[in-house]
């Protein structure tokens, strides 16, 4: 993980939640992570493994992650899979 992907980790676990995560940064970090990305092209969902743990995404609409249940989720992936910052 280089110093561009530790930032945008970071803005996961910021107190208050952080409104201003671009989806294309998040894509960024999972790919330098090395996760496995695969989108759905029926119904837009986005399935991500990495440490052997998996997320599904629902179809991003938006450039911004804003729905915070989502970056709430997205943190306990991380912790999940033992990557924090």
């Amino acid at each position: 993980m280089n110093h561009k992907h530790a930032k945008i980790l970071e803005k996961f676990f910021h107190h208050p939640i952080s409104n201003d995560i671009q989806w294309n940064e998040l894509m960024k970090l999972f790919k330098g992570l090395g996760a496995n990305i695969k989108i759905n092209k029926h119904s837009g969902k986005t399935y991500i493994t990495l440490n052997e743990s998996e997320i599904i995404l629902p179809k991003q609409t938006h450039k911004l992650i804003s729905n915070h249940q989502e970056v709430i989720e997205l943190r306990h992936f991380f912790e999940k899979t033992g990557i924090i910052p």
